[in-house]
């Protein structure tokens, strides 16, 4: 079975798995288009958009673990490549796929769980496959087939458009575990077996590569509402509210006067702005001669 294949049904099952672990676990799926850049022997493109770009798309599914963390799983397949100059340059094909876990800074310590834009790191592990692909050129050699051990570090911001629909922007440095996906001239060994020269500004150290996505976020959730009041617990700001009580956007019970008692409880419901009022909600009458202290001189 291809790996792309296998990944897609590991994607699914994974998706079914996390959905089953809680009656109120909440996951999130996205569709990535991708920005794929070098950094290796050739040069760095990391952040140079005067570079030709190297498109890909891919899916994503986070999953809700705690207010501060998400785990989650990503794949994409796209072009990858760099341009030095008409002689210096390579085109191939890189698929690549992870787990990670992000932390929110919309926990509820930092920013609000309901803000509307929801900044967060990543810290994952996986691999990367590279491949040539019909624009490559055969000569000398391009990307060596095979896979490498990475490890993406990121940042985003996702803003929520609705309770379910999300955008989001994330860039992600993936450190790798070899020096051989480029044009293979990094010299020693690798000069020997594929006779290319080692290119003039050639750096020490692995190849990596940096990734921009752009991400249309759907969200699933089942959604706790313990006092039955039609507004979901993490947007309830009074989350005991009694059985068949009318409550306001925030679920908390309409107060009709602004008394600062509810309307369920409150036995004077019209009692004028600013005037002070008794545990039933009524003016107080401190002589208890019948006249409220607002009115009696």
């Amino acid at each position: 079975m291809k790996i792309k294949e296998t990944v897609l049904i590991a994607f699914i099952i994974s998706i079914q798995i996390g959905n089953a672990q809680t009656a109120e676990s909440k996951f999130a799926v996205g569709l990535n288009v991708v920005k794929n850049e070098y950094n290796g022997d050739y040069g760095n493109g990391v952040f140079d958009f005067n570079k030709p770009m190297y498109s890909g798309v891919g899916l994503f599914m986070t999953k809700y673990i705690t207010p501060s963390i998400d785990m989650g799983f990503q794949f994409s397949s796209g072009n990858y490549g760099y341009v030095e100059d008409d002689i210096n340059s390579f085109v191939g094909g890189k698929f690549d796929a992870s787990i990670f876990a992000q932390y929110k800074l919309n926990n509820g310590y930092i920013l609000k769980e309901t803000a509307k834009l929801s900044p967060f790191i990543s810290f994952g592990i996986g691999f990367a496959n590279y491949f040539t692909t019909n624009s490559a050129t055969p000569d000398p050699t391009i990307i060596t087939k095979g896979a490498d051990f990475i490890i993406p570090l990121g940042a985003g911001l996702r803003f929520k458009i609705t309770k379910t629909i999300s955008l989001q922007y994330q860039y992600v440095y993936n450190f790798t575990n070899s020096d051989v996906h480029d044009q293979n001239r990094s010299g020693g060994v690798i000069n020997n077996i594929f006779g290319t020269p080692l290119h003039p500004v050639s750096k020490a150290g692995n190849d990596a590569f940096g990734q921009h996505l752009i991400s249309f976020v759907l969200s699933f959730e089942k959604p706790k509402d313990s006092d039955k009041d039609g507004i979901q617990d993490i947007y309830d700001e009074c989350p005991d509210t009694p059985k068949n009580i009318k409550v306001d956007e925030d679920g908390c019970p309409i107060d009709s006067d602004k008394d600062g008692v509810p309307d369920y409880l409150d036995k004077c419901y019209s009692t004028p702005a600013n005037v002070k009022v008794d545990a039933n909600g009524c003016p107080l009458d401190t002589d208890k001669d019948g006249i409220p202290d607002y009115l009696d001189k």
